[in-house]
């Protein structure tokens, strides 16, 4: 079987064309379109946003949950931040806001945050402030690269409370106080605080980063401090829709018009099925199992593979892996720099899949 082959409508094997000319009809006789899945690359949300606006769709990529704590909270109060390399160069002491899932999310951070070695700003060890539910494995790893850390266990949902009690005293009793934390803090020049916007499963959320980053704020007055947001696979479809759009993800297209609409949902999350409406998701990674339709609206799915599909698709269109059979951008999880990525080491699959544009270029045809 050829890759040619591999696509599919109803569960049956079809090729290619036939599978594209299938999804054309579906979306030529839907009432309601919904685009949404996991849009990792610059070229994808281009592709996406630009076939959601020939269709005229409501999109709201996976995860946007997590995207929109963070971006309800800047759009109300604004947030002093930094990229990643004035955190990793310039920062003495960084505030880590989590649990051990932190680092199971972001594997790499203790390497590419905390590594010192190669700094010539701040050679010296960095000071590791780990505020929430961490493990001694979890601190150990923070220990890495010979940092210093002290752990102060807390319940993450009243962290910025704390904060704000801890700046009320004085800086004599802060420095007097028998806290390591509570004396690193003190005496940091540039200090950085650290967390996911992911981890944050509790109510209003957003309102918890709003208050963070009211606290980061008040710290300027005195002292260098920045956040930093640990971005999800999100931030770089997040970019280009502002870009193009500009509003972040959760909106209506259609032609040059675009509607914002932060609170409403896509189809799969909300309960009574809408007449005549189509899901179409999009994946461009195998990183994570993909999440088959959790409603019986129609669905086309736009993936590398159907490998982790709880239920099949009514039309299954195989594609690309962006970095890995095709020059791709992503953004890095600060949202600051695009980088181009290539993995020359693996192999390229045998025959040429379609990429994510390559295919929605084709679909969308209501006329």
């Amino acid at each position: 079987m050829t890759l040619e082959e591999s696509a599919m409508v109803d569960g049956h094997k079809v090729t290619l064309a036939m599978a594209i000319q299938r999804a054309n009809e579906l979306l030529r006789h839907a009432k309601d379109r919904t685009i949404t899945g996991q849009i990792r690359s610059v070229e994808g949300a281009r592709s996406v946003i630009a076939f959601a606006s020939r269709v005229g769709a409501f999109l709201d990529p996976s995860h946007s949950q997590d995207a929109f704590k963070m971006i309800a909270a800047v759009q109300r109060s604004g947030m002093v931040t930094a990229s990643m390399s004035e955190v990793r160069f310039r920062s003495d002491c960084c505030v880590l806001i989590g649990d051990d899932s932190l680092l199971q999310s972001f594997p790499r951070l203790p390497y590419r945050l905390f590594r010192r070695s190669d700094s010539n700003v701040s050679p010296s060890p960095l000071r590791i402030v780990a505020l929430g539910k961490w493990t001694s494995k979890g601190l150990d790893l923070l220990r890495m690269h010979g940092n210093e850390v002290c752990s102060i266990d807390t319940d993450i949902a009243t962290i910025p409370q704390s904060l704000f009690q801890w700046s009320r005293c004085n800086g004599e009793a802060q420095q007097a106080s028998q806290n390591l934390a509570s004396k690193w803090m003190s005496h940091a020049h540039y200090l950085s605080v650290i967390w996911s916007p992911n981890g944050l499963r509790f109510p209003h959320a957003d309102l918890w980063i709003e208050r963070l980053g009211e606290w980061i704020a008040i710290r300027n007055d005195t002292s260098r401090c920045i956040g930093f947001p640990l971005a999800g696979d999100y931030v770089t479809f997040q970019q280009v829709c502002t870009w193009i759009t500009g509003f972040p993800g959760r909106l209506t297209a259609k032609g040059d018009s675009f509607r914002y609409e932060p609170l409403r949902k896509h189809l799969s999350m909300s309960g009574p099925e809408v007449h005549n409406s189509i899901s179409v998701r999009i994946d461009e990674s195998t990183v994570e199992s993909l999440h088959g339709p959790s409603s019986n609206h129609s669905t086309i799915l736009v993936a590398p593979s159907l490998c982790g599909i709880a239920r099949v698709p009514q039309v299954f269109i195989p594609c690309a892996i962006p970095g890995v059979d095709h020059e791709a951008t992503f953004f890095r999880t600060d949202g600051t720099v695009a980088v181009e990525a290539m993995d020359s080491k693996l192999r390229s699959r045998p025959d040429r899949v379609l990429s994510i544009a390559e295919i929605l270029s084709r679909l969308g045809e209501l006329q």
